[in-house]
């Protein structure tokens, strides 16, 4: 493959679409605007640009902003085609590339913000269905999705078999809904009314790799320990598993954050903030210090 194509299939349309809304939730988060509004009109976008319905509105957008390959298959039928056929497929390559390289960017923001999925699962956790779950403890999720990623792996390497085909909520969203699709996809839909992102946190691969790469990220959601006054009003107020973590001021590998954006607004005093990770604000500290000896 020619660097011409490398470059053509990593600035395709669709993933164009992906950058826009990554840098859209950025643009929310960073001024303090990610609220209910703003928000349902990014994941709006996200789902029916890249979860297919503009493709059946619209049949001449089924092919740069369909769903082939959905994420999910990015990464479990890239590794499915290296182990059976041997070679390596570009273009999931490449997707799964564009998505980790917006999870470092800006944390994660590629599940936030324009995965069609969890747009999906959010809106519809949006509505006023009562009462809502309590999230899982994250080792009990994490495990749930990890155990899942291990039997596809044994699955596929022991059998031949892809074990995640049979509940790859992605495939759904191609729309051409079998009975087996349509299942799917009204479980997804039904326990989304009470749970916050449940096939995010509990099944999605991608969701598994993108949070192991979160402590790379260049920015994230930070703790202001100055202003914190402890009053946890942000946690009341925002379903993501995550901030537990970063309110406990945890480092490395906490619950996923998918840089929503909601608890800046959440916090009354301004606690919280977008910046720099550590390893980030270490990075540029040690590099001025060096340009200033120089």
């Amino acid at each position: 493959m020619t660097a011409a194509a490398w470059l053509g299939s990593i600035f395709s349309p669709k993933h164009l679409v992906f950058f826009a809304l990554a840098a859209a939730g950025l643009a929310l988060a960073w001024r303090r605007r990610a609220g209910l509004g703003p928000r349902v009109a990014v994941l709006a976008a996200s789902f029916i640009l890249l979860g297919g319905v503009a493709g059946l509105l619209i049949p001449g957008l089924s092919g740069p902003l369909g769903m082939h390959p959905s994420p999910m298959c990015c990464l479990n039928k890239l590794i499915a085609f290296a182990w059976l056929k041997g070679r390596l497929a570009i273009p999931l390559a490449v997707g799964l590339g564009v998505m980790l390289a917006l999870t470092v960017l800006f944390r994660k923001s590629f599940c936030g913000w324009a995965c069609p999925l969890g747009s999906f699962q959010e809106l519809l956790h949006m509505f006023p269905a009562q009462p809502k779950l309590a999230n899982l403890p994250f080792r009990v999720t994490n495990g749930v999705r990890a155990a899942l990623f291990a039997v596809f792996v044994v699955g596929l390497l022991g059998f031949g078999t892809i074990t995640y085909d049979s509940f790859n909520g992605f495939e759904s969203l191609h729309w051409a809904l079998d009975g087996r699709g349509l299942a799917v996809l009204a479980v997804i839909a039904v326990a989304s009314l009470v749970y916050f992102r449940p096939y995010c946190y509990l099944v999605c691969p991608i969701g598994l790799v993108t949070w192991a790469a979160e402590p790379l990220a260049l920015l994230g959601v930070q703790k202001d320990e100055k202003a914190c006054d402890g009053c946890k009003d942000c946690l009341s107020q925002v379903p993501c598993p995550s901030l537990d973590g970063i309110v406990a001021g945890a480092t490395g590998w906490t619950a996923d954050c998918t840089s929503c954006g909601r608890c800046l607004e959440a916090c009354p005093k301004e606690a919280l903030r977008l910046g720099a990770k550590g390893w980030m604000r270490r990075t540029l500290r040690e590099l001025a210090r060096a340009s200033f000896r120089c």
